[in-house]
């Protein structure tokens, strides 16, 4: 039913309609803009193109942008008589009561009741206005009837005032010299009328109807003899004759129609959103979507099919179909002369070519297309969403509001008979003159749907009309009647802020503005260096299209980009002198001449000639104290580094002295301890004897030094090693064969202090078998050589090298502990030495007992010094080796030794026990059992259950006497024991091991 009412109302509302529409835009001036009051008296244009308005409380003028006002009397304003106005072709007078009459150039009268009756009683005036619009249009206001607007041609008169005009009471009436329309409404202020400047008809499908969905245009297709079919956003079908303007209805498809096309044998193929292709009222299937957005022929009785969702599909003759750029979502498709096929899509602008059999698709720019145009010249027009409009041809251009566009979504594009490109965005028509790059912009009526074009609804007639289809009906553009551009603009400088403020500033009177441009150089001050141009061309009817550049030397190069700004800031000015130029194109022309003015901005007093000649002056003097000042500090600064160096080779000479003074102090205290515990050897008295003697001559060396001391490094440094020498010179060497170790742990000794190391050597040599080395080099070589347990490596010489070759050799052996000895007791040294690998850190000087003890523990850390092994008897001969710990004492060792060899001597006696051992030592039970198991960590009854068991696995190999016989002879009274006992030390029974252990 609904639709039903729809139909009834289109057939209803189509009538046929080709009379002349006035689209109109408006602007309001009143004191919500600057005018001091909405009561205004006059309006008039001066011949600069400023606009003036005069008030009870001032005049004001207006240069399309800003209101300025100045007192009453500053500008004299011209009158007019309100009984009879002429214009260009004829003479308007006021008959009385309301009536009005026009006698034309030919005698021609013609008369009109404008004004009611009832409003002249009311108001008792019939006062008018008269003023040429345009070569064909007159513009007539009045007071009570509103504005009329007569056509000359066909002596038509309209009242426009509905929908424009707020109050009929009209007191003034001006039309500018672009063609703008200005009235005053009685105590509402001004009123700007705009008229399009394009000669065009808007036609609407159904006119009357409050379905406004009617007139949303979606497709207009040419059907042939000047029919074209259009689709509505209600899925209504029509035919629009463009040669009388009339529109009949067809029906409604159910689904909007997007495009249809008319193939060479007479098929009609219509393409919807929702409801597929059809043909000759069939539907056809085969698509991978039923949303169709553009038909165009293949050229060989075949299809090309742009769907959203669907790629492109080429529908051949058979009714095959093959499928490119699949899942896109395309909107229009083009084929240019090259035949090759242009895609719009939402990602991008594809080509699909074909290269022999072979179909490409590739992409020629990333965006979201919507409409193709190709140009008589071969470019390709492509509007996008959000992007403006884009050229491909020998080069690619691009425009966008930047460059002057109302709006950046283009929809539809279209080109005209004279190489222009039209294209409908969703503000408006704009025009581009590809010759020149100038853009025109055009908006039709204040409906705002009006100037929202629709997705590719443009058509060029083969006339030269224009067709293109908006949201409210069908706009025609005549081209060929298009007004002729006027001549290029002429711009002004209407205003300059300096530092907020307009200048000049005690200046108020009427043609301040005006003359900016003509009063040579503005002298500034040096803090009036924020400056703020404002400037127009005065062209009211386009200001939507006008653009801006300008420049200000020296600081711009060239001039900006096109801009519609009308004002220009710079801020923080230099001084010197600056000449600002700007120039305007109102998008139908060429651009015009520039206008300039000089400003300059003075310098500030002390940068003037008289100051710099003080600067000089006070500079000379200045450089002449600071020169005497500078001697001066030179000698006082070259005495504080003498003593500077003085104090630094004292304290570096004195540290040195330090640590040369340890390492005889470390040889004297350890031979100390030595005689303390009555190791009074010929070592231990030669060392006494050199550590003393070395210490007293370091001591007269520091007294000699401090006396001769000169802060010459050469000097100093040869003096120190001379020193050094001479204390080992009369030395002479004296070495002592030392005891045999009491362990077999093997110590190598790296310090390159000849004193140091045989000290060390003495000191550790009762303990450890000792490997001496003197020179740093030489430690790895030794190390793989005689594979040392620990190593003791003195950094006092050369720390950095000492913990190079520590990071190495813990490295290269992680097994063998590398313990630091060093002069340095602070935190930081011992860091260092500890992060290279160190195991132990020990100042000198150290005591030789705690230097055990840390060898001790250091070795006991690795897995590999845990114990040094000693072979038994029967080790030799196929037995196995018991664990034997770290000695640090000669008694120790000579118990061990005692108590071992008395378990060899009585190892075979069956009745021989642990209180025996303990009475031939003159111990006590418990005293033995103490002193054996904290010397070796084994009881004593283990220690002669160990040397039985070894016992009998020597007379197994040794003798031919039966087990039995060996177990009674090693001491065995239960053969299970001695069975238990022997594998678990051996790991085989006692036959196996005779049998098995002399060829192993």
């Amino acid at each position: 039913m609904k639709r039903l009412i729809t139909v009834l109302v289109i057939l209803i509302g189509t009538l046929p309609g080709m009379s002349r529409h006035y689209d109109i835009t408006t602007q309001r001036i009143s004191t919500a803009d600057g005018l001091p009051t909405n009561i205004v008296g006059q309006i008039w244009q001066t011949a600069d193109g400023m606009m003036w308005f005069e008030t009870r409380s001032g005049i004001c003028r207006y240069d399309g942008y800003t209101l300025s006002c100045i007192p009453l009397g500053s500008v004299s304003s011209p009158r007019r008589a309100d009984n009879v106005t002429t214009t260009r072709d004829a003479q308007w007078r006021r008959e009385g009561k309301g009536r009005f009459s026009r006698i034309g150039r030919n005698g021609e009268k013609a008369t009109w009741q404008l004004i009611p009756e009832d409003i002249i009683a009311y108001t008792r005036n019939d006062h008018f206005h008269v003023a040429d619009v345009d070569e064909r249009t007159e513009a007539i206001s009045t007071y009570g009837a509103g504005l009329f607007l007569y056509d000359k041609p066909t002596g038509e008169l309209t009242n426009i005032s509905k929908g424009l005009l707020d109050n009929t009471y009209l007191t003034q009436l001006f039309v500018d010299a672009t063609g703008c329309i200005w009235v005053v409404e009685d105590y509402l202020g001004i009123k700007c009328l705009r008229m399009s400047r394009l000669r065009y008809l808007r036609h609407q499908m159904a006119t009357g109807t409050a379905i406004q969905e009617v007139n949303h245009i979606r497709c207009i297709a040419p059907l042939g003899d000047g029919r074209l079919l259009v689709g509505s956003q209600t899925a209504d079908m029509f035919v629009y004759d463009t040669r009388d303007g009339n529109t009949s209805y067809i029906k409604n498809m159910g689904s909007r129609v997007y495009d249809a096309l008319t193939d060479r044998h007479g098929r009609q193929w219509i393409g919807t959103r929702g409801n597929g292709l059809w043909c000759d009222g069939k539907q056809v299937g085969g698509l991978p979507s039923a949303n169709i957005y553009r038909l165009i022929d293949d050229g060989s009785d075949g299809l090309w099919i742009a769907l959203l969702g669907g790629g492109v599909a080429r529908r051949h003759p058979d009714g095959s179909t093959e499928l490119f750029l699949k899942g896109k979502d395309c909107h229009d498709l083009l084929r240019d002369g090259n035949n090759r096929l242009w895609v719009a899509a939402e990602d991008s602008l594809y080509i699909i070519n074909k290269k022999g059999e072979k179909w490409t698709e590739r992409s020629v720019m990333s965006g979201y297309f919507v409409c193709l145009c190709r140009a008589a010249d071969g470019t390709i027009w492509a509007g996008s969403i959000g992007g403006g409009l884009v050229g491909c041809g020998r080069k690619t251009h691009r425009y966008t509001i930047s460059n002057g566009l109302s709006n950046n979504n283009v929809y539809a594009v279209v080109e005209d008979r004279r190489g222009r490109i039209w294209a409908g965005t969703e503000e408006g028509l704009f025009c581009l003159n590809t010759a020149t790059g100038d853009i025109r912009n055009h908006t039709f009526s204040e409906n705002p749907l009006t100037n929202v074009f629709s997705e590719k609804t443009a058509v060029c007639l083969a006339d030269g009309r224009l067709l293109f289809g908006t949201h409210d009906g069908i706009i025609e553009i005549d081209t060929e009647e298009d007004a002729p551009p006027p001549s290029p603009p002429h711009t002004a400088i209407t205003g300059l802020t300096v530092n907020g403020q307009p200048w000049p500033q005690a200046d108020n009177n009427s043609e301040s503005v005006g003359r900016l441009s003509q009063e040579g150089t503005f002298k500034m001050d040096y803090t009036q260096n924020s400056l703020t141009f404002s400037f127009s061309n005065f062209q009211y009817a386009w200001l939507q299209s006008v653009l801006y550049q300008y420049r200000l030397d020296p600081i711009d190069k060239d001039w900006t980009p096109p801009t519609m700004e009308h004002t220009a800031v710079y801020r923080n000015l230099r001084p010197g002198q600056y000449v600002f130029r700007v120039r305007s194109n109102n998008g139908m022309g060429s651009w015009g001449e520039e206008s300039k003015i000089t400003i300059t901005v003075s310098q500030p007093w002390w940068n003037t000639a008289w100051a710099w000649f003080l600067y000089v002056v006070g500079v000379g003097c200045l450089a002449i104290a600071a020169g005497v000042l500078s001697r001066r500090m030179m000698r006082l600064h070259r005495q504080i580094e003498v003593e500077r160096q003085v104090s630094d080779f004292k304290t570096d000479f004195y540290n040195r002295i330090e640590r040369e003074l340890r390492n005889p102090i470390n040889v004297v205290q350890g031979a100390t301890e030595n005689v303390q515990i009555g190791g009074t050897s010929k070592t231990t008295v030669r060392s006494l004897r050199r550590g003393s003697r070395r210490m007293l001559k370091l001591m007269d060396m520091m007294r000699q030094f401090n006396k001769g001391l000169t802060p010459q490094g050469e000097d100093y440094e040869q003096r120190f090693a001379d020193i050094v020498n001479m204390i080992h010179a009369d030395e002479d060497e004296f070495k002592e064969l030392p005891p045999p170790p009491i362990n077999e742990l093997s110590i190598l000794i790296v310090d390159e202090d000849e004193d140091n190391l045989t000290h060390l050597c003495d000191t550790l040599s009762p303990y450890f078998k000792v490997i001496g080395c003197r020179l740093l080099n030489h430690c790895s070589e030794m190390v793989a050589e005689h594979r040392p347990s620990v190593v003791l490596l003195d950094i006092g010489k050369n720390e950095k090298l000492a913990r190079e070759l520590t990071r190495s050799l813990h490295t290269a052996y992680p097994s063998v502990p590398v313990i630091h000895l060093s002069p340095f007791d602070d935190d930081v040294h011992q860091l260092l030495s500890l992060r290279s690998g160190a195991a132990d850190y020990l100042v000198k000087p150290f005591s030789g007992r705690v230097l055990v003890e840390r060898i001790k523990r250091g070795a006991s850390h690795y897995s590999t010094l845990e114990g040094v092994t000693e072979a038994s008897p029967s080790a030799s001969k196929g037995g196995t080796e018991r664990s034997r710990a770290l000695l640090t004492s000669v008694k120790d060792k000579k118990f061990l030794d005692r108590f071992e060899a008395l378990l060899a001597r009585h190892v075979g006696e069956d009745d021989f026990s642990v209180e025996q051992v303990a009475a031939q030592m003159g111990l006590g039970r418990t005293q033995l059992y103490k002193r054996v198991k904290a010397l070796t960590g084994e009881t004593p009854v283990v220690h002669l259950h160990r040397a039985r068991l070894a016992y009998a696995a020597r007379l197994l190999l040794e003798s031919r006497a039966t087990v039995e016989e060996v177990m009674g002879r090693a001491g065995f009274h239960s053969a299970n024991h001695f069975y238990q006992s022997f594998k678990q030390q051996y790991g085989l029974s006692p036959s196996d091991y005779r049998h098995t252990a002399p060829s192993a």
